[in-house]
């Protein structure tokens, strides 16, 4: 029933002309595991306020991309102050810009030079961030010897990381027969 059971809900925050840049980011986070709510959701009819006031409420962490773009808008700025105030902000950067006054005191996330890959650095530095934020325990991707290889190493980190997400303890383990 809770969102928990399918990820951590994430609430997206952006400026409209950075819409093909948030859907890269929201299609990166669901591959991850995360439940994504952003305006584009939000059905024919609905008030746009009062969708977006319920989808902040629920949401777990509230990822917002400063850009240019959405420094001047109101609505992201509105929907950052809910998010720092509930202490649930994961600010990621989009095109180098810093946050406007208010938001210069948490340490964002520089997407610039991301190139769309779920297991990115960046990338994987944002889930760290949405971990810290929901209260989990940040889950390393790297290991105390040496991988075999990059891509093991990587889908041993995203298990990892996807039984951390699916529900707030990791799934218990039969320890024997019977």
């Amino acid at each position: 029933m809770s969102d928990e059971e399918d990820g951590s809900a994430i609430f997206l925050s952006y400026a409209h002309a950075d819409k093909v840049k948030a859907k890269r980011i929201a299609v990166a986070l669901e591959q991850s595991g995360y439940t994504v709510w952003w305006d584009q959701l939000i059905e024919g009819g609905s008030r746009f306020a009062h969708s977006i006031d319920e989808a902040l409420d629920k949401a777990d962490a509230v990822v917002v991309l400063w850009s240019r773009n959405s420094i001047e808008s109101d609505w992201v700025r509105d929907e950052a102050s809910h998010a720092r105030d509930r202490q649930r902000l994961v600010p990621v950067s989009l095109d180098g810009s810093h946050p406007p006054l208010g938001f210069r005191q948490y340490q964002m996330i520089d997407l610039t030079h991301w190139r769309g890959k779920s297991d990115a650095p960046q990338m994987e530095a944002v889930k760290r961030a949405i971990a810290a934020a929901v209260g989990q325990a940040p889950v390393s991707t790297r290991s105390s010897s040496p991988p075999v290889d990059r891509r093991r190493a990587l889908i041993a980190g995203e298990t990892r990381w996807r039984r951390a997400c699916g529900s707030p303890s990791p799934p218990a383990r039969p320890t024997g027969a019977g």
